[in-house]
């Protein structure tokens, strides 16, 4: 089992950053066209708001969707279950299309709400952009139950296709019209390959016998429960929001582009954290909502800890070491065409900032994901209303010190304590968690991770001969690679031995 489950996780990870480095592709095109400027800033914020919304309206639900899924396949079967998939499916159609139909009407009042600092120019373009993107909604509604009907069938293929899929259209878009600086026509073409995004998802679920019908009968007891259940998940989502929408902002009332250098230095950390997370919500929900229906608490919470182990295996060191490089990694990735030197150091402050939460994201988002599959709403709620309170006291406080980096470093401080909070609650909630075990093995990945991080420091400053970013990042990563397995080894992190096991497997089948 754990095994399968091993081998899944590596397949989702790869398929996973493979469709990040394609979205940074997306981006590095983008910001060779636009630069960091008032236009890439409209792009960027057009491209939020239905994200927002989603986030709003539909998000809270899908999160305790896996878990009742699960229940009503043991009570009625799978065709039950995809009964109940179809009634949720037909619910949150609904409220997505009056959510679209509101914002389409309102778009002036929630880039108002959002950006209010903008230039008269910019803010125009970002109502014009808004009006395209606001369908994304609907079909990222769609997609989400989609994918989390074939996360509880054990089907991953489609779901790590989605993102490569909906990236494709607006590439080769941009690659074929160098020409072009319209910026209406990109978002469009972008928008495209989001509402095609759900398509991949099709052959699996056809593979699966699940038909999508909308379903307006029958709506039991189980359906009203969900929805009353993610009141509480909904208001803590809709207060996240309201953290993301005060660094926009502030953000707006700063020099041109940092709302871009925001979302360029986000996207960066998200593809050293977001390919994890990704894997963790796509396979590990499903194992943990199995686990504790299966009422095996022992069972249920070695995993959420050996999750947390390995996250920290890849996080800590990819963290400290693009630290170090950060300049060159943006630099080499976007400094191009529009994109100058000026961008390149307005997008390292805002990615300095960020790196620091990455470690403790894997805590505050896996323990998160327990309590979901668990069915406790209220602790993450609270978790998030005590985050977004701190993270919006400090946005504004150090956003005038340090200003961008202040926005970033606001967020990663407020993740920091939120993972604490996080895991001091789960081992008063379930004190036989082996919380000793996580902080030594932890110590030693971080102390393994500074050496290395000491080492990569040392080497790249004897590199100032060489010119090339590429072969200085390329150079580093090998020797910072070998630094830090051989020191895990010596520390004994044994969890290294099953990675590497894992990896050597793989390329000898090769």
């Amino acid at each position: 089992m754990a095994k399968s489950i091993l081998k899944i996780t590596v397949f989702i990870t790869f398929m996973t950053f493979l469709s990040k480095i394609i979205g940074l592709i997306r981006d590095m095109k983008i910001a060779s066209v636009y630069g960091a400027s008032e236009i890439t800033d409209a792009y960027n914020i057009a491209l939020t708001v239905p994200n927002i919304l989603y986030m709003v309206c539909a998000s809270a639900i899908m999160i305790t969707f896996i878990p009742n899924f699960y229940e009503v396949e043991e009570e009625e079967g799978k065709k039950g279950a995809f009964r109940f998939a179809n009634k949720i499916i037909t619910i949150l159609l609904l409220i997505s299309i009056v959510f679209y139909l509101i914002s389409m009407l309102n778009a002036k009042a929630l880039v108002e709400i959002i950006a209010p600092n903008l230039s008269k120019e910019s803010f125009e373009l970002t109502i014009k952009l808004t009006r395209i993107t606001l369908i994304n909604l609907i079909f990222t509604v769609i997609a989400s139950v989609f994918s989390s009907i074939l996360r509880c069938n054990n089907k991953y293929l489609g779901i790590s296709l989605m993102p490569i899929f909906m990236n494709v259209p607006i590439i080769i878009f941009l690659f074929l019209n160098l020409w072009s600086n319209d910026i209406v026509l990109t978002t469009i073409v972008t928008t495209i390959g989001s509402m095609l995004q759900f398509i991949i998802l099709i052959p699996e679920l056809k593979g699966l016998k699940f038909k999508f019908r909308i379903q307006f009968k029958g709506y039991n007891d189980r359906v009203i429960d969900i929805f009353m259940k993610v009141l509480p998940i909904l208001f803590g989502l809709a207060v996240s929001q309201i953290s993301l929408i005060v660094d926009k902002n502030i953000g707006s009332s700063f020099t041109q582009g940092t709302i871009t250098s925001l979302e360029m230095s986000n996207k960066i950390t998200s593809v050293i954290y977001g390919v994890l997370t990704s894997t963790v919500v796509t396979v590990f929900l499903p194992v943990m909502a199995k686990q504790f229906l299966n009422e095996d608490k022992n069972e249920w919470l070695e995993t959420i800890k050996n999750i947390i182990i390995y996250m920290f295996i890849f996080t800590i060191p990819i963290t400290i070491g693009a630290y170090i490089l950060n300049k060159e990694i943006i630099s080499l990735m976007y400094e191009r065409g529009a994109f100058t030197q000026q961008n390149t150091n307005l997008v390292s402050a805002a990615f300095v900032g960020y790196l620091l939460q990455v470690p403790f994201l894997c805590i505050r988002d896996i323990i998160g994901q327990a309590f979901y599959s668990s069915k406790n709403t209220i602790i993450p709620t609270i978790n998030g209303l005590v985050t977004v309170i701190i993270n919006i006291v400090l946005t504004v406080i150090l956003s005038k010190i340090y200003g961008v980096f202040g926005i970033t470093l606001a967020t990663s401080i407020s993740i920091i304590l939120s993972s604490i909070l996080f895991l001091i609650t789960l081992k008063k909630v379930y004190p036989i968690l082996n919380i000793k075990d996580l902080i030594i093995k932890s110590l030693k990945i971080t102390l393994s991770s500074i050496i290395m991080g000491v080492g990569v420091y040392i080497l790249y400053n004897q590199l100032f001969f060489i010119t090339s970013n590429l072969i200085i990042l390329v150079i580093c990563t090998f020797i910072g690679i070998l630094i830090y397995f051989l020191t895990c080894k010596l520390l004994r992190v044994n969890e290294i031995n099953n990675v590497y096991k894992l990896m050597k497997d793989r390329v000898q089948k090769k």
